[in-house]
Order: C-alpha cells, then structure tokens, then sequence
C-alpha cells in the first residue's frame, strides 16, 4: 500500500505542473480603501481603471474595462468589481454594461451593492417615465 501511494503521488506530481490561477482584479476607481485592501489581502494585484468625466459627474470607463481584461488576458484575471457605492460626483458604475463584457468573456463580475449610494448611470436609468407621470 505504502508503494502504491508513493507511486500515485510521484506519478501525479510528474504528470502535469500545477494549475496557473488567475492573480489580477480588474476596478473601476472608487476612493475607498474597503476593497482595495480586499484584493491586497488576497494576494491578488488591483488593476485600476479610471473614471472618465461625463458632464459633472465620473462615470464608468467601460472602454477601459474591457481593455484592461482584454490586456491581461481572461484567463489571468480573478474578477471584475463594480460598485453602486460612491459619493458626488461619482456615478454609479454601469453594472450592466461591464456584466455583459463579463458574461461574453467569461470573467466573474463582483458587484458592491449598498441600498444607500449615488444616482444609476444614465445607461442604467429607465429609458421610459411610468405611465401618468408629469413630464
């Protein structure tokens, strides 16, 4: 028995070098430190995508996203993170608009969601005002 698990452990030490996993995160600047230091504890490297001034507001560089995923590589990075927590003049990250570049691809898309946090990003607001709203 003792040969047999010796022979396994050589064979399968022999047969395939280990797994190569991903060490970037991809994030859309946001000024707090909360996961930032998330992705440092995780022995991960934060990849910093700027902001892009839209109007008075910074919004997403969506552009910028995929770029810098497509740059490293899918294959290297961990995860994108959006969030929906931020302070004027901030907007909120277009979560939609990044999922979608997550989904085609196939990199996971954290989102840091809190109830209380700044208005959508024009892509994400109603495209329709509700039936008898004033206009």
């Amino acid at each position: 028995l003792q040969q047999q698990q010796q022979q396994a452990a050589g064979s399968s030490s022999s047969s395939s070098p280990p797994p190569v996993l991903p060490r970037y995160v991809v994030w859309s600047r946001i000024d707090q430190k909360t996961c930032l230091k998330a992705i440092s504890a995780a022995n991960l490297v934060p990849v910093v995508v700027q902001l892009q001034q839209q109007g008075d507001e910074l919004v997403t560089d969506v552009a910028g996203m995929r770029a810098a995923v497509e740059g490293l590589g899918a294959a290297d990075v961990a995860a994108v993170v959006t969030t929906t927590s931020c302070f004027a003049p901030r907007a909120s990250d277009d979560v939609i608009a990044v999922a979608k570049i997550c989904s085609e691809l196939g990199v996971p898309h954290v989102i840091n969601i809190t109830r209380t946090g700044c208005r959508p990003a024009a892509s994400q607001q109603p495209s329709q005002q509700p039936a008898g709203a004033a206009g």
